[in-house]
Parts: C-alpha cells; structure tokens; sequence
C-alpha cells in the first residue's frame, strides 16, 4: 500500500514522466542489507519508506503527505549548505553529491528517525537520477523519456551484492561517493550510447536490457550509500548539545497541515516537529545561537538560546497565531540571506508555496504594500483533480485593492500567492496575511 500521497497538481516530475524504476532501485538495495543493519536499526520502521522518500527531490515546492501529517518537501531540500533547487542532468547533478550526503549524515545521527529518512530521500534521489543513462548522458526530448522508462523494474535485484564503504569516516566516505558516481557516470553514459539508435528506432526489446544494466549498478552505489550511512552513525553517534522541547500552536490556529519546522541559526541544522509538536536535535554545536520556529497560521518565533556540550536544553514553544503563508513578511531568510525562504523567484514573479484549503470554509487574503508600491499580487487557485486540471487565477490586488474573500471547493482546492516584480518582494510589500474566516455564530 503506498502510504505517501502528492499534491500532484503542482507540477512535479511525476513517476511516469521520472526514471521509471527509482522505489525498485531503492528497494533492491534495501534488500542487500540484513535486519540488524545499522541502517535499519536507526531508522526503525522509517527505513521501510525509502522507496516513497527516494522521489524526495523531484516533489520540490510541493507538500507531499505522510499518513495524516504533511510537510513541505523544501524542507528537506534546501538549507544554508544549498540553497537552491539543482537540475537534475549531469553536470549539474554532480555538485550536490557532497552537501546532501553530509547533511543527510547529520540527519541520521542528530535528527528524529522520520526526518532522517527524508532528509536521506534527497541524496538518494541525486543519486539514482544520475544512474539513469539520459541524465549521464545530458539527453532530453523523446529519447530522454524512452531511455530511462524502457525497463522492466521487478528485474532490478542484486540480492548476491556486498555493499561496499564508501570511507571509514565522513570526509573520506564522501571523495568515496563522488569518486563512486564518476563510475556511475561513465558507466550509464556508455549505456545511452549503445542504446540511442535502439531508441531512434522505437526498438523497446533490445533497449530493456541494456537500461536495466543501469537501473542494477544504480542499485549497488544506493546499498553502498545505505551501508555506508549506517555504519558512520553507529561509529560516530553524535557528540555536543542536545536541544528538545514541544511546540504549541494557539487554540485559534487554523492550519491543519505541515508540522513547526525548528530552525538553529548559524548552522546547517533544522528539523520538522512530529505530530504532536516534539522535536529533539543532538549533538549541536555549542554556543549562543538563535532559535527559530515556523508553522503555517503561526507567526514567526524567536529565541536566544545557550547550547552547551553535554547539557540538554529544553525550549518549550507557544506559538500565536499568524498568516497560512509561511514567511509571510519575507523576514525569514534562513537558508540564503539574499532572498526570503518559500518564496520562489521565476523571472518577474515571487510565488509562495501551495496552501491546502477547506471545502466550504471561508479565506481573506489582504496584502499590505510599502509606501510607493506599485507592484501587484494575484492568487492562484488549483482544483482537487488529477495533474494538468486548469488553473484560476484571481483579479489583481493593489495598493488600492489590497482584500479579497474566496471559499474553499474541489473547483478551489489549493491557493497560492504570487507577487509581482524582479527585485526582493520585501522591497514592494510588507506582509501577506492568508487567514481563515471564523464562522459567524
């Protein structure tokens, strides 16, 4: 039973668009390790979910849901170390090797099981496109998608495999990987080149072997990726400060989705709360850092804290309430100072992550602007139906116009608020207040 569900509307790389057999390759690796593997103990039942989490990166800007709880796939994809979305074809892919197979290391030995899992998901995900021979190859159009779906998944097995360590500490384990993927690499990239005519000549039954040549060496570096991750954190548990606590949202909070997301400033460290608002971090570097602490119809919490080696610190937090636009007056700039987090610049437009709303329940979206604001906003709304349904787009917001109301409905499924203007929204507007009307009793 597949236990994640996707806003399929946003426009990610859907499975039948996407290397066709990424849960496969991940699940083949998974296979290669034994029930006692440090992997598997660490994650516990979470490491079952590799195979939903390895499509982490291509759900960017969406909010994918786990059981009853959603999050913002951003959350696990963009942080201090990097920034910004990375395309997914050599050579671009190669640059995130290092940032997200440190970071996922951090997670699984600093972060909850859960957050570890999908934090994993990212670098997994890098990983197994670069094995696909399009992507190798730097190929798109009609080749690019028959060339990396043109195999037959319940092939991919390597149950005779020896995950290989990648290093014996952090450092060398990640030369190890990007020395591994430029095996990868080659290895695919001859692949497309034995297959391109095959594919030119729509000649599916010859091409199938040679992808699923690929789709089992692609498997090998993701069980030595596994190995190697399980192993560096039983070696190496985590040593420094321990910071946990609970986060409460106020009794008039209107989001019932997405978790707080806890954020040490100064670091590479975030993490999201689980259902019930907990969240742990251990082994935190010491000092005085700031914390920081979001959740959708909250406003932004703030706090100075003193980590210390050795000492747990416990924050309990309560939130008050705010916007259902997370980062609502663009002050949030955590992951890169130059631009305000969930907002995402394409050319002249600034656009907030999906916002899921309520059948029959009422919205108010009020926008205030600088003094000398000239520039508009509108809302776009997407329906509750399967990709590629028609979008809406509301009537603009001015400086003179700056209130809207709407209702939820299948037609009005999902909201998000775009911004005109190239330059840094904070420099045209203040704050985007995304309420839910409370019933007129």
């Amino acid at each position: 039973m597949r236990f994640l569900t996707l806003l399929i509307f946003c426009g990610l790389a859907g499975q039948a668009h996407g290397w066709g057999p990424h849960p496969q390759i991940t699940q083949a690796a998974l296979d290669t390790l034994g029930a006692d593997h440090p992997f598997k103990t660490i994650l516990g039942p979470h490491a079952n979910r590799m195979p939903q989490y390895c499509w982490m990166a291509d759900w960017r800007t969406t909010l994918p849901k786990a059981g009853t709880a959603q999050f913002y796939a951003d959350d696990f994809l963009l942080f201090p170390g990097y920034p910004k979305h990375e395309d997914h074809l050599c050579p671009h892919v190669e640059k995130t090797y290092a940032p997200y197979f440190r970071r996922a290391y951090e997670a699984i030995r600093m972060e909850s099981p859960e957050n570890a899992a999908r934090w994993i998901g990212a670098i997994l995900h890098f990983v197994e496109d670069t094995g696909s021979p399009p992507h190798a190859a730097r190929v798109l159009g009609s080749l690019h998608t028959k060339g990396e779906n043109w195999v037959k998944g319940d092939l991919i097995k390597i149950d005779d495999y020896q995950p290989a360590l990648l290093g014996e500490d952090i450092d060398s384990a990640v030369a190890g990987l990007e020395k591994r993927m430029a095996g990868l690499i080659a290895f695919s990239k001859a692949r497309f080149e034995r297959i391109k005519p095959l594919l030119e000549a729509d000649d599916r039954a010859t091409t199938e072997p040679i992808v699923l040549e690929s789709a089992l060496e692609t498997s090998r570096v993701v069980a030595d990726l596994f190995h190697t991750l399980g192993q560096l954190a039983e070696k190496f548990p985590a040593k420094g400060a321990t910071l946990h606590g609970k986060i409460a949202s106020p009794k008039s909070h209107t989001a019932t989705y997405s978790p707080a997301k806890i954020m040490i400033h100064g670091t590479d460290g975030s993490t999201l709360a689980d259902i019930e608002g907990n969240f742990e971090f251990r082994g935190l570097p010491p000092g005085k850092r700031t914390l920081q602490v979001e959740r959708p119809g909250c406003a932004i919490f703030l706090r100075e804290i003193d980590l210390r080696v050795g000492v747990e610190t416990k924050v309990d937090v309560q939130l008050k309430e705010g916007s259902l636009v997370r980062n609502a007056d663009f002050s949030l700039r955590w992951s890169q100072p130059d631009a305000p987090d969930h907002w995402t610049q394409r050319k002249d437009i600034w656009q907030s992550e999906w916002i899921p709303l309520e059948k029959t329940t009422d919205y108010r979206v009020h926008i205030e602007w600088r003094r000398g604001g000239t520039n508009t906003a509108e809302l776009i709304f997407a329906p509750r139906t399967q990709y590629g349904a028609p979008r809406i787009t509301s009537k603009p917001f001015s400086p003179g116009k700056p209130e809207q109301t709407f209702k939820g409905s299948e037609r009005f499924a999902y909201a998000k608020v775009v911004l005109r203007g190239e330059d840094d929204p904070a420099n045209s507007f203040r704050v985007v207040n995304f309420r839910k009307l409370k019933p007129v009793k």
